[in-house]
This record gives C-alpha cells, sequence and structure tokens, in this order.
C-alpha cells in the first residue's frame, strides 16, 4: 500500500511565519509533539515541543530558529513501512509525505501506521508465532518455508530484527497459519534451528509431542 492512502488530514502544518506560541498551541491542542513546517509547498522540516519550550520569547518565528528533521519525509509512491524507518532515523511520530515533485501534500503518524499495521490479514488471523535466532548468514527464506510447508502450515508473515543477546545473529519472528505449533517445532529441532520463543499451541496426538515436550521444557529453562 502506498503512503498517500494514510495521510491524516487532521495535521496541520505551519508556515515559517508562525510563531512558537501558535506552534505549540495547536501541538497541546492535538496532543503532538511534532509538527510539519511547509512554505510555498515545500516542506522545510519538523519543529518538535522539547525544543521549542527552551525559547522564552514565543512570539518569534519559526523562521528564525535552526529547523530539525529535513529529511523527515517520504514520497507518495512509496511503501508505509519505509515511513517507519524514517520515523525510527528521525526519531520522530511524523512523516511528511511530498510528491514526485517535491510539494508537500500531508503528513502520517506513527500511530496512524500501527492503526494500519493491526488491521492487516496476518495480525487479525489466528495463529502460532515462533522466534528463532541464527546467525545471519544461515538465514534462508526458502528453506524456512519449505520446512514449514513441508507440515501443510503457511508463512503468514516473517520479520527479521538484530538479537540483542548476540549482535552477530539475527531473530526471526514467524507467524504461522495454524495455532498449533508442534509439527513445525519438531521439524526445527530436528535440523538443529534455535527457538528462543513461542505463542501458541501443542497438539496432544503428534507422534512428536513427548520429544517435543523435553525440548519446549529446555526452553522455559
Amino acid at each position: 500500500m502506498h503512503i498517500v492512502s494514510l495521510i491524516n488530514q487532521a495535521i496541520p502544518e505551519l508556515s515559517q511565519q508562525s510563531s512558537i506560541g501558535n506552534a505549540l498551541d495547536k501541538m497541546e491542542l492535538l496532543k503532538l509533539n511534532q509538527l510539519p513546517v511547509v512554505e510555498q509547498s515545500e516542506f522545510k522540516g519538523l519543529v518538535f515541543e522539547d525544543k521549542l519550550l527552551d525559547f522564552p520569547d514565543q512570539d518569534l518565528h519559526l523562521d528564525t530558529l535552526p529547523m530539525e528533521g529535513k529529511s523527515c519525509y517520504i514520497f507518495e509512491n512509496q511503501h508505509f513501512l519505509e515511513a517507519l524507518k524514517i520515523a525510527q532515523l528521525n526519531r520522530s511520530d511524523i512523516i511528511a509525505v511530498c510528491n514526485t515533485q517535491n510539494q508537500y501534500i500531508g503528513a502520517i503518524s506513527v500511530a496512524d501506521i500501527a492503526t494500519h499495521l493491526s488491521s492487516q490479514y496476518f495480525v487479525q488471523q489466528t495463529g502460532a508465532t515462533l522466534v528463532l535466532s541464527m546467525f545471519e548468514r544461515d538465514y534462508s527464506l526458502s528453506e524456512l518455508s519449505r520446512l514449514i510447508e513441508a507440515n501443510n502450515i503457511k508463512i503468514l508473515a516473517i520479520f527479521l530484527e538484530t538479537d540483542p543477546s548476540d549482535m552477530a545473529k539475527v531473530l526471526i519472528t514467524i507467524k504461522l497459519n495454524q495455532i498449533d505449533f508442534t509439527k513445525v517445532a519438531a521439524t526445527f529441532e530436528r535440523f538443529n534451528y534455535s527457538i528462543v520463543e513461542y505463542y501458541g499451541e501443542t497438539s496432544n496426538t503428534s507422534s512428536d509431542l513427548d520429544r517435543l515436550g523435553s525440548f519446549l521444557r529446555y526452553l522455559d529453562v
């Protein structure tokens, strides 16, 4: 989904001639910590509430202040996941949206993206979630898919992040389309994959249950 569909019309832009007091009033009214500054359809950057509060003279215009967040924007034809990356890099809850001519057309918030994500199919569907830890060089989506689908189970979503306990490794979060992960976990055990977290149910009828039970108890130690 392109980001333009998530533009929040309730987020106002400020001009460079807006005063600090005016900017703070709008932030207080809308319960926002940042707002975009736009001049003649050009995105100039963001103003942050905590920085504005450092100025005792609230009549000062925004063009007299150093502008931050100049790179905190995304183009309308980009995916919303790119917006999350940009927001994180700029430590901002607001991301400006520009068209292909670099003209400002609106803004979105991280909260808007979170709401959109929560409505996605993979979130709404019931299914187990497993978290694996492995060296990045050992990660293969095709291999993980093969092992999972061999048990007549499908992957609804998969995410990678750095393993905080070992920076040389990655954590792979896998959402399955079934709540019972017994067979998949047993398969991963046979192929020496390390499951560090699991959320779901195990079957009482699986032939692998005894071995898997010992494995899961080991994880809980």
